[in-house]
């Protein structure tokens, strides 16, 4: 356990050995330094162990917990890990996703007043170009809609957390029933737990490059976009382009149309209790 620290970076991993490496990197090149960056390995290969065996040479920020496969995606394992931190937050980091450098910092700023924050959803096409995901967890119509159990924009990479919000949670990190998304399984419970501030980034601090958008793409290629992405974040214009990708990605996602889809909550929840009633016996 460590001590003294802003924030505790999360880094579920499974089978992502070449790009595992690129993630932890990015974590570490956080604007905040005073970090504990926890890998979790969830039945993981020798070539995962071998990543890991350098990173943690690297750098003593970085630790490995390598405990068998578990189910689901080891929610246990992570609830084990972060229940027993001492940092005052807790982000989270997918193994084939990279953090901007000002991640850790940009959420940290939001939790100075709020439970749980999130960076504004962007996501990477095959094609390279921000997708964009409109998102406002300030706006009540939001909040309902990502209450379905198949509605959700808001990616494990990114999020975060307090852990006074996380000790409020009536269960925090547990296996999610096969028809459910592990994450927003427990966004389920942030979202509906009483008096919570939730906060929505202006800024899109994540490269997420989706994986189920990159079905039969080899390990070696993952890698290679992942790595070029890395190599275009170091470069001096970076920042103007993305954020000028992401205007663009904003305005192409029409935001209008996606908002007036929260009215239609009301309406869908109206239409699902009238079959249910007209269902029952």
């Amino acid at each position: 356990m460590v001590t003294g620290l802003a924030a505790m970076v999360v880094i579920p991993t499974h089978d992502h050995a070449s790009t595992l490496g690129l993630s932890v990197a990015s974590a570490l090149e956080q604007t905040i330094p005073d970090l504990d960056i926890v890998v979790l390995g969830d039945g993981v290969g020798d070539d995962t162990r071998a990543v890991m065996a350098d990173l943690c040479r690297t750098d003593s920020r970085v630790r490995f917990v390598d405990r068998p496969k578990g189910e689901g995606r080891n929610e246990v394992l992570r609830h084990e890990v972060v229940s027993a931190t001492t940092a005052p937050v807790v982000t989270y980091l997918g193994d084939d996703d990279l953090f901007l450098p000002t991640h850790v910092e940009t959420m940290l700023g939001l939790l100075a007043d709020h439970d749980f924050a999130h960076p504004f959803p962007v996501f990477v096409g095959v094609d390279g170009e921000p997708i964009a995901r409109p998102t406002d967890l300030s706006d009540e119509r939001c909040v309902r809609w990502h209450l379905h159990p198949r509605r959700n924009t808001i990616s494990l990479t990114g999020a975060a957390h307090t852990m006074d919000l996380y000790r409020r949670l009536p269960a925090g990190w547990r296996a999610a029933p096969p028809d459910r998304w592990s994450d927003h399984f427990i966004w389920e419970q942030v979202f509906s737990l009483p008096g919570v501030r939730l906060a929505t980034s202006a800024d899109a601090t994540t490269i997420k490059p989706p994986a189920d958008m990159r079905v039969g793409m080899s390990a070696a290629a993952r890698r290679d976009e992942l790595a070029r992405w890395w190599a275009r974040m170091h470069d001096p214009g970076f920042t103007v382009w993305w954020d000028g990708a992401v205007q663009v990605a904003l305005r192409r996602a029409a935001v209008d149309a996606y908002r007036d889809n929260f009215d239609l909550v009301e309406t869908g929840e109206r239409e699902r209790a009238r079959q249910t009633t007209a269902e029952s016996p």
